[in-house]
């Protein structure tokens, strides 16, 4: 569920958004637990849980969140920023219809929430792609380092 280019724009409740949350739980519960590949759900859950409306769902994501943390001993912040997204929109106006974004409660700097992406990334992903996910950003960083420099 990505929202581009403007987060805000449609509210959790757009059947689009809803259907894209059920076809990924969908797909999500045909991979067990036990499998090598439920570590690699990490980030799908969160997304299609961010974007939850009920109850039934929402539980599920943090089950399988939880045993993601179980089987790998990975610590993610997933449960509890899910959480304060589901509270906001359980207080939001239900005239508003704007979307209530997960990126507003995280309280760390962009610099903070890269640095843990990228521990996501090496913790999740294989060693190969996580090589090609640093080597990208690290060449896009070195690039706008000399784009900086030239301008000074």
């Amino acid at each position: 569920i990505l929202r581009f280019p403007d987060t805000f724009s449609r509210s959790a409740d757009f059947p689009e958004i809803q259907e894209s949350v059920s076809r990924i739980l969908d797909v999500a519960s045909e991979v067990e637990s036990a499998s090598p590949l439920s570590k690699r759900l990490l980030l799908p859950l969160f997304m299609a849980g961010a974007d939850s409306l009920i109850p039934h769902q929402r539980h599920y994501v943090l089950m399988r969140i939880r045993e993601i943390q179980d089987r790998t001993g990975f610590l993610t912040t997933a449960p509890s920023l899910l959480k304060q997204v589901w509270e906001a929109r359980a207080v939001q106006d239900k005239k508003d219809r704007s979307n209530i974004p997960w990126m507003e409660f995280v309280s760390a700097s962009t610099t903070e929430v890269e640095q843990l992406l990228l521990m996501n990334i090496y913790q999740t992903c294989s060693k190969h792609l996580a090589q090609q996910v640093s080597n990208t950003i690290v060449f896009d960083l070195l690039s706008k380092a000399d784009t900086a420099s030239m301008t000074i």
